[in-house]
């Protein structure tokens, strides 16, 4: 029998989480015939301020599909694949880079910017709902709180990080 572990329940609900977050991202995109997961690679190429990537790397450019895969902590591959159905449905571009016209910088295409405004509401709508049982010192907390743990993915397993990571302010 397993007992009970205080980071063992932390991690799965954080993964619960994340799995009922990607749900309702799915259901808000459905309208709009996109996925949670292209519908966060749309956010990375709108400039969205409140994505982790964003934060931490300024971009001059546009983002290429190296980048994005950085950003979404997933194969250059699995971003590829996800790009091209964007790019199908017209929502996404690709323009040379202007100092090495082989590199494809992304952009949204008109289309894609409308789809990101239309969905912005819906966003917004479900993020009031979802911490609006949470006051602003504690929606602060957590945003430190996830901050630092993010900030251990970047040590190698076994060093230990120290309680309160040092992170960028912003």
């Amino acid at each position: 029998m397993i007992q009970q572990n205080t980071n063992a329940t932390l991690i799965h609900q954080f993964l619960e989480v994340a799995d009922r977050l990607r749900a309702i991202g799915d259901k808000v995109g459905k309208p709009e015939g996109i996925t949670t997961q292209q519908w966060v690679i749309l956010l990375h190429l709108a400039g969205d301020d409140n994505m982790s990537y964003l934060q931490n790397n300024k971009q001059e450019k546009p983002l290429m599909a190296k980048e994005l895969a950085e950003a979404l902590h997933t194969s250059r591959a699995n971003i590829t694949n996800l790009v091209n159905v964007l790019i199908g449905k017209k929502l996404v571009i690709q323009v040379a880079d202007n100092l090495d016209r082989r590199r494809k910088r992304l952009k949204l295409s008109a289309e894609g910017q409308r789809v990101v405004k239309r969905l912005e509401k819906h966003r917004n709508q479900y993020n009031d709902w979802l911490l609006s049982g949470f006051e602003e010192r504690e929606k602060l907390n957590m945003t430190k709180f996830m901050k630092n743990f993010l900030v251990v993915f970047d040590n190698p397993i076994g060093k230990k990080t120290t309680k309160g990571a040092k992170t960028k302010k912003g």
